[in-house]
């Protein structure tokens, strides 16, 4: 099926899994692939899952720009976040990241 598109497919790709190493080899010689590499060795990872909506909100452009940075690099996951949306947002995520795992604590104790 992706061999027989034109449209371009964004493919995040943690390039350390085994069962994704088998999938991309199926894969890699469509030329609608846009590859975004990630260093990561568990299937189905994704860099940071609350970047995801600012992933998803990115056009072909942005997407395809940002697959040209990363290259063939696998970057884990704060660098690839540094590289995917800059230093500013990469803040803002990683502190909400952060706050959030603070305030879970905080209910699970106020909860015993």
């Amino acid at each position: 099926m992706v061999k027989k598109t034109d449209m371009p497919i964004y493919y995040i790709y943690p390039c350390h899994c085994e069962k994704d190493i088998l999938q991309y080899s199926k894969v890699k010689d469509s030329s609608c692939l846009r590859m975004l590499y990630f260093g990561s060795d568990q299937h189905g990872a994704m860099p940071m899952g609350a970047q995801l909506p600012y992933l998803l909100i990115k056009n072909e452009k942005e997407l395809d720009s940002l697959s040209e940075k990363i290259g063939e690099n696998s970057f884990g996951a704060m660098k690839w976040l540094l590289v995917s949306e800059g230093y500013g947002r990469a803040v803002t995520i990683t502190l909400h990241k952060f706050w959030r795992k603070i305030l879970k604590k905080l209910v699970r104790k106020k909860d015993k």
